[in-house]
């Protein structure tokens, strides 16, 4: 139900009317090329960040035996994005599947430091406390080199703050293999990692 009310939401004058007529039959084109351009792949992106996440969140507290343990308390979302910025302030341009691995090593990065920093991990808040230290000191360098690289940066912001806007399906055809494959290791080792 929420999916089918996001296909709903944009800046177009198309609304859930529109969408109920196309869905009923009646042919309008300009409703077609934004629900296929526009809030299908959105949408589409959306599933497939929630799903990503969602699974790395379990796998973390199983890891590390913690239940506060996720990607944003462990600082790997902040790791990704400041090795996004630094590599888009340094002028170095990677296609789509290029910056999916800085980022994931920039995460995988701050995940380690946040680890040594915390112990290895189990039940003590020490873990939480050192994600966010680390994740407020990256937040802080990554704020510094937005306005520092403004021009270099532009659109880093709001990607930063989760901005799902695209432009065709292209990108989630790039990203689905990856996340699917995540999720079918995740699946397969789930007994052993004794999943919360």
């Amino acid at each position: 139900v929420v999916a089918l009310w996001h296909l709903t939401q944009g800046t177009s004058g198309i609304d859930a009317g529109d969408i109920v007529e196309l869905a009923l039959g009646k042919r309008d084109q300009e409703t077609l090329d934004v629900l296929l351009a526009s809030r299908i792949p959105r949408l589409l992106a959306g599933l497939a960040v929630g799903l990503a996440l969602g699974a790395a969140g379990a796998l973390f507290q199983s890891l590390v035996r913690n239940s506060l343990a996720a990607p944003d308390t462990l600082a790997v979302n902040a790791g990704a994005y400041f090795a996004i910025v630094l590599l888009t302030a340094m002028g170095v341009a990677l296609p789509l599947a290029g910056e999916g691995l800085v980022a994931f090593l920039g995460g995988l990065a701050a995940a380690v430091i946040v680890l040594l920093l915390g112990g290895g991990g189990g039940s003590t808040p020490r873990l939480i406390l050192a994600g966010s230290a680390l994740t407020m000191a990256l937040a802080a360098a990554t704020a510094a080199l937005l306005l520092l690289f403004d021009q270099k940066t532009v659109g880093l912001y709001a990607w930063g703050n989760g901005n799902l806007t695209q432009l065709d399906l292209g990108a989630v055809e790039q990203m689905a293999p990856v996340v699917g494959g995540g999720l079918l290791v995740a699946l397969l080792l789930s007994r052993r990692l004794d999943l919360l």
